[in-house]
């Protein structure tokens, strides 16, 4: 049997039906609400603007990082299936943002928080699999970039609290409370960082 991981701090992430009957009908009520009236703008860098480093957010969970000369790219969902269920996926706040920009064109690592679909997206990393020079993950994450066709040689997996020196940049695994899994079969069996 494969190793499941736990939160460090006991934290209840458990779902029962009435929880997903909740969230589900939250969703359908609640869904034009939450949304903001017109697609947000993203910006770039652009030649008055290349030498700083900033932090570009791309929609839910995907980010750009411009820090000491090097892109790195955390959590890049590009998709359009934010999940396994079509009827739950969600409308990005962007808009349609085309993975052909400039700024992906030459990433210097990927990193990965955990395996959830809107964290770890099939699409996006098979776009961007032969830009990226690196993909930083938690333990049991390569096991997914491998099946898609990442060379082992370009990923290297992390424990909580692993530092990782990456240049001048000093990466930490850190724990966060939350759970993993893409599946009912696979819950808790690769780790989840932040």
């Amino acid at each position: 049997m494969k190793k499941k991981y736990m939160n460090q701090i006991p934290t209840d992430v458990s779902f029962n039906p009435k929880d997903i009957i909740g969230l589900m009908t939250d969703y359908f009520k609640m869904k034009t609400k939450l949304r903001p009236v017109k697609n947000l703008p993203i910006v770039l860098s652009n030649k008055n603007n290349e030498s700083l480093e900033s932090v570009t957010w791309f929609g839910h969970s995907a980010s750009l990082l411009k820090i000491e000369g090097k892109k790195l790219l955390l959590d890049p969902m590009f998709g359009d299936a934010s999940s396994p269920f079509p009827v739950f996926n969600s409308k990005r706040y962007s808009g349609a943002f085309s993975l052909e920009h400039d700024e992906l064109q030459e990433i210097d690592a990927i990193i990965i928080s955990h395996n959830h679909y809107d964290h770890l997206n099939y699409k996006s990393i098979m776009r961007l699999k032969d830009y990226a020079k690196h993909f930083y993950v938690p333990i049991g994450v390569a096991r997914y970039l491998i099946k898609w066709g990442v060379s082992p040689n370009k990923i290297s997996e992390h424990n909580w609290w692993d530092e990782i020196t990456f240049d001048n940049i000093k990466l930490v695994c850190a724990p966060a409370r939350h759970f993993s899994g893409r599946s009912m079969t696979d819950k808790d069996r690769s780790l989840w960082c932040s």
